[in-house]
């Protein structure tokens, strides 16, 4: 190495253009690149030899302060900058392992590492090439975050497409698929490549018809690629086979080999199509020709678990055991979770009477959580008749089939090993070799080839006993020792002929263990081997599985099957699949091979890491001590970064120094943040949990509970602000106090007047609120999956009153007997889930239809109505059903409302009609970061999914629960951010609402969950900037924190509007004012769904004008060519607003008085109760509040008569408590 690296300017014009925006586009080991790859290595010299003499002039300082009581000043500093220029470099030159090393110590050491987007967005690459996916999500949703106009969105969007496919969430993909479809920025993809990609979605999540007619489209367009053309036919021809929506069976055959055979003439080294070609065949009996392409198949280097398991299949059918082995052994040595492959190995073990080496297959089949749910039945029977089993009789009559670890430890099948050293055989003389073959004379074969230092089976027993000794002789340690040097030897001869067989296959992708549903399985569902177990073995006669079973346990993911395939050819066009885009197969492997020893306790120190993640911070300096060189350089060549500084704001400037601020900062690359938080802060991000730990008792804290017995009580200022103090509260007995006719909201009466009024419905697996298993009904699960349905009320009344006629003629049987469940006739057997139907949301809000009912709810105190003038919801101006209008659920016994947080972390207010009870579960706000964690560890989506708390997770989590009943009558306080759930122990109604009272803690709790919403990609229901400005024009807020919360939002979002109006003039376009209308809902952009206030950005689409923001805007179009920018405000307008919004003196709801608060210190003290579970109160009855008549009325006031009437109410509520 030399001792001096001087960089020339060119070199270092070059160094500062690279980071990690070039991924993927730029491919430093092509020819073409050798000037731009040979200054990357030098600089990353250069550089590594700067933090060679930091490290070296700490040490000597150290050394030097060891004896002095004074500390020196540091003689060296190294830019934490260096570190990402570092990461970036490494990054585009596929040294992945020391681009997160670099990347994790700028993560450490600098403080506001989130606001690199480059950063984030190279740290997420290296992250998603480790399959750190959680992490790697996390990485791209922030540089998103910080920067909406990111150059590289569409790349995030395609990899964010990519995770979320794989993790079921189909929903979130295609948005993601969308809005990279909808990027005009350069890509790495084409667009008729993503648009594949969101067929395949379609076919994975099962819209079969829907995925062919896109796939027809695609076939029709004249342009598409041969390559891509194969990979369409291939996925239409595994259609046909597996689809029976399709038609009749013999009919999808032919076209599924009509397919197939297409894509192999598209693309003759194909394996995959080959591969699949044999499975059709195979399943409808035509042996030679399925072993013809799976040969073929093997021959074409695409040879994997899958498509030995299959010729393990033909081989079992043709009653060639010894050559089925192999085959599946060759199988589970590609994939050692292969958990078809173990389970035919398992059968075929079975059938030859040897029931131990198939309980060893069977349970490693168990490992794969894909495997079927019989199996574990299918262990534990084993298990039992080897036991009740009498010992078996040593004889000399040598087993037919070596048992599983000799043959695990053979080495790889001669047919694979011949296909790798020697020239490729044609397929047919392939097949007609492997035909002929007779069984045991693979045996023969590979005992030729068995390497000296093989153990055989009585070694590795030797090996087994003397390492399970606690003292050893010396002779005994010497032979121990021998028998060890050789067990590594034949592992490592093994793990070398296992690369060897990857290496042909010549994948990078992501590995089989995070494949996604769509993944295909090993085994056609008409050929099963298990026909030949019972009638080979009558000592384990019964233990054989069905062809219905095994139908059903490897067939399961047959369905839109070639993820893997996708995902291989999604890593390799973008760039992700190794050191160099145009390496040799060499090259791939021994970087891929690397890369997964390296990151194995790599992504294990992610998961345990609680800091930053902090992985490797160590290890470049450890690397590099070792290398000692005078007169290095002590300064580093500033990189040009792009430069973005936001103008410096303040809540106590006016609104013409913050326009003249702005205009000082203009935002010359369009670069314009839309948050409205802090520009210093972070990205929001789940809370940590509550330091304090707690006792068992305070894991399952009494419910805080009021009961009361009169309209005084329940008018009561206390009632209020006891409920605004704890996270749940249950008010007992409210309708009775305020005298509410819940009769209007009965099931009797909604069937006379409104009988044909629509009820949304989800069909949910019916089971106790302490479980929640899956479909199968064999694990219990975090996800808590729905079909979505509509009727009427009078056809959901009809299915009350049946289910209720059902269960009471049950409770006649069981009474009339005295038996219970278990003793009824055809009860003995567990029944399969059962499923029932929840009508889950009825709107209220049409005021004609439920006058009556909508005035019932007036009766309610003030501050639990749908309208009223300290209600946030009600100032936003026009309706958000289920918001601030009433809505209302029907429900039977178990229906259950799964576990969220209400949209924005508004309070919820909920009214049990009756006549069942319901159960409720409830979480306190602060602990919702560790509920997102363990939504993360179980695989649902905290904010969008659907999910059931399994109890005992959350109490070793150590997350305290309240538990109680509702009981007709009682009103549920939810208050702002509370996690909750609830299920049906009746049969009843419920209406429930949302209310937003005026105080700092619910009015942050709205805007954090805002932002983060923005950063999930996920729509917020309210429009809190809109609603800001609204409670800027209309409410005096008299509490300081509220006031400068609100006056920070409005500040935020003028900063925005002025900046976004410099820009659009600074390029010349035209902004035409639009206003706005009465009663118009806020705008959010079509794409992102973010919410856009001030300046519309508008274009024809579909026949329909839609509204874009300013960044999916210039993704569109970066000139804006094709949009309308329309202005709703003047900016006149909003500095007036802005300045005339001042902290008043006075507050409607103002902090209670000293004798006020004793009630409340007396009853949270006193009065909080775990309400009695088993024992209700018939006596109470339950009160229901509605988007009132009032609603109607206001919204057809103008701005000053909402305000008038806004005002009356306020002091009427003050007159009148």
């Amino acid at each position: 190495m030399e001792d001096d690296i001087t960089l020339t300017v060119n070199e270092l014009q070059i160094i500062a253009e690279l980071d990690s925006r070039q991924f993927g586009f730029l491919k430093l080991n092509e020819e073409a690149n050798a000037v731009k790859k040979a200054a990357a290595n030098k600089a990353i010299q250069y550089l590594e030899r700067v933090l060679v003499q930091s490290n070296i002039q700490e040490r000597k300082k150290k050394q030097a302060n060891e004896g002095s009581c004074e500390k020196s000043r540091t003689g060296f500093h190294v830019e934490p900058k260096t570190f990402v220029k570092l990461g970036h470099l490494h990054l585009l030159l596929g040294n992945y392992t020391k681009a997160l090393s670099a990347y994790q110590k700028y993560y450490r050491i600098s403080k506001h590492h989130w606001r690199d987007s480059s950063f984030m967005y190279g740290l997420g690459l290296v992250y998603y090439h480790f399959n750190a996916f959680q992490w790697a999500t996390k990485a791209f949703q922030q540089a998103l975050y910080i920067d909406p106009g990111f150059s590289r969105a569409n790349e995030i969007h395609l990899r964010l497409g990519i995770i979320t496919k794989m993790g079921n969430d189909f929903d979130t993909s295609l948005k993601h698929f969308t809005m990279a479809k909808n990027d005009c920025s350069p890509c790495t993809f084409s667009l008729l490549e993503i648009e594949f990609h969101i067929a395949h979605l379609f076919e994975v999540c099962g819209r079969h018809l829907e995925a062919k007619a896109k796939y027809d489209v695609l076939l029709a367009d004249s342009s598409l690629p041969q390559q891509l053309r194969a990979d369409i036919l291939r996925q239409i021809g595994w259609m046909f086979h597996s689809v029976e929506e399709f038609g009749d069976k013999s009919q999808r055959v032919e076209q599924a080999v009509f397919h197939l055979q297409k894509s192999i003439d598209a693309d003759p080294k194909s394996g995959q199509s080959l591969y699949l070609l044999g499975r059709c065949f195979a399943s409808i009996g035509k042996v030679h020709d399925a072993f013809i392409a799976y040969r073929n198949s093997v021959d074409k280097s695409e040879s994997n678990a899958d498509t030995w398991c299959s010729i393990g299949v033909l081989y079992q059918q043709q009653n060639q055991p010894m050559d089925a082995l192999q085959a599946y052994i060759c199988a589970v040595q590609l994939d050692k979770d292969h958990s078809a492959a173990w389970t035919n190995l398992g059968i075929l073990y079975e059938s030859q009477s040897q029931p131990q080496d198939a309980l060893a297959c069977y349970t490693n089949a168990t490992r794969n959580k894909s495997s079927a749910p019989t199996l574990t039945q299918r262990i534990k029977y084993l298990k039992t008749q080897m036991a009740s089993a009498p010992p078996p009789v040593t004889t000399n009559k040598p087993r037919q089939l070596p048992p599983v670890e000799e043959a695990w430890n053979h080495p790889i099948s001669n047919e694979m090993t011949n296909r790798q050293n020697q020239p490729r055989q044609t397929g047919i003389r392939a097949s007609q070799t492997t035909a002929k073959k007779e069984e045991g004379g693979g045996t023969a074969t590979q005992s030729q080839q068995r390497p000296h230092f093989y153990l055989t089976q009585q070694q590795l027993q030797t090996l087994q006993y003397l390492q399970n000794q606690p003292a050893l002789t010396q002779q005994q340690q010497n032979v121990l020792q021998q028998l060890q040097h050789q067990f590594r030897s034949m592992q490592q001869h093994q793990q070398q002929m296992r690369l060897q067989a990857q290496q042909q296959q010549q994948t990078v992708g992501i590995p089989r263990t995070v494949q996604p549903q769509g993944q295909f399985s090993v085994q056609s569902s008409t050929s099963h081997p298990s026909n030949n177990v019972s009638a080979s073995n009558t000592e384990i006669d019964g233990l054989n599985v069905s062809d219905k079973e095994l139908e059903s346990l490897i067939s399961e993911q047959d369905i839109g099957s070639f993820a893997e395939n996708l995902l291989k050819q999604f890593q390799e066009q973008i760039g992700d699949s190794g050191d160099d885009p145009a390496k040799s197969e060499t090259e791939g492997l021994g970087v891929k091979s690397e890369n997964k020893s390296d990151t194995a306790d790599l992504l294990a120190a992610i998961e345990k890491s609680s800091q930053a993640k902090d992985l490797l911070d160590d290890s470049l300096k450890t690397e590099m001590m070792d290398v000692d060189h005078l007169d290095i350089p002590t300064t580093v060549e500033k990189v040009v970064h792009e430069v973005y500084n936001p103008p410096e704001l303040s809540i106590k400037m006016t609104a013409e120094e913050i326009v003249d601020a702005c205009g000082k900062c203009p935002a010359k690359t369009g670069r314009i943040s839309s948050s409205v938080l802090d520009e210093d802060g972070p990205p929001p991000s789940p809370p940590d949990r509550p330091a304090a730990r707690l006792s068992k008792e305070q894991l399952l804290p009494p419910t805080p509970s009021v009961y009361l017995e009169n309209k005084k009580d329940a008018c009561s200022p206390q009632l209020q602000e006891f409920c605004l103090q704890h996270p749940i509260t249950v008010v007992r007995g409210i309708a009775a106090a305020l005298k509410l006719d819940l009769g209007l909201f009965s099931t009797k009466q909604l069937v006379e007047n409104h009988s044909e009024h629509p009820v949304h419905v989800k069909n949910q697996l019916k089971q106790s609120s302490d479980e929640n298993f899956d479909a199968s009904g064999q694990q219990q699960v975090w996800s808590c999956s729905s079909d979505f349905s509509t009727t009427t009320i009078s056809g959901y009344a009809k299915y009350q009153v049946a289910t209720f006629q059902e269960a009471f003629q049950l409770e006649q049987e069981k009474t009339s007997s005295h038996r219970n469940d278990d003793d009824l006739p055809g009860r003995k057997k567990k029944k399969p889930v059962t499923t029932l139907k929840h009508g889950y949301y009825i709107d209220m809000s049409f005021e004609h239809k439920f006058r009556q009912q909508l005035q019932e709810m007036l009766k309610l105190p003030h501050w639990t109505r749908v309208v009223s003038a300290g209600n946030m919801l009600s100032h936003i101006g026009y309706p958000l059903l289920g918001m601030n209008t009433v809505k209302m659920s029907m429900k039977v016994p178990g229906a259950r409302t799964t576990a969220h947080q209400e949209s924005n972390n508004f309070c919820a207010i909920n009214i049990n009609i009756g006549p069942g009870d319901c159960e409720w579960f409830g979480v306190p706000e602060d602990y919702w970061g560790a509920l997102h964690d363990l939504c993360d560890k179980n695989g649902v989506n905290y904010l969008n999914g659907s999910w059931w708390p399994n109890m005992k997770d959350l109490m070793d989590a150590e997350i305290p629960v309240y538990r109680f009943l509702q009981r007709p009558g009682d009103l549920v306080w939810v208050n702002s951010g509370c996690i909750h759930w609830m299920q049906a122990a009746g049969w009843s109604n419920n209406v429930e609402w949302n209310v937003g009272p005026l105080t700092y803690k619910q009015y942050s709790l709205a805007l954090q969950r805002y932002e983060w919403n923005k950063l999930q990609g996920h729509k917020s229901m309210v429009a809190m900037v809109f609603l800001s400005w609204n409670l800027a024009k209309n409410v005096r807020i008299s509490e300081s924190t509220l006031y400068e919360s609100v006056k920070h939002t409005l500040m935020r979002s003028l900063r925005q509007v002025v900046l976004t109006l410099d820009y659009i003039k600074g390029k010349g376009i035209e902004v035409k004012f639009h206003g706005r209308n009465r009663n118009e809902p806020a705008h959010y952009c079509v794409i992102c769904q973010i919410e856009v206030f001030g300046v519309l950005f508008v274009r024809e689409q579909e026949k329909k004008h839609v509204v874009y923001c300013l960044d999916c805007a210039r993704r569109h179009s970066q000139e804006l060519k094709g949009f309308v920018i329309l202005e709703e405000y003047h900016l006149k307008e909003l500095k007036d607003v802005y300045n005339n919004f001042k902290l008043s003196s006075q507050n409607p709801l103002s902090s209670l008085n000293p004798t006020q608060r004793g009630y409340q210190s007396q009853h949270s003290n006193s009065q909080p109760q775990v309400a009695a579970i088993s024992k209700p109160q018939p006596t109470i009855s339950n009160h229901s509040i509605m988007a009132s008549s009032m609603m109607g009325s206001i919204n057809q006031m103008t701005p000053q008569q909402q305000l008038v009437l806004q005002q009356a109410l306020q002091q009427q509520a003050m007159l009148n408590p």
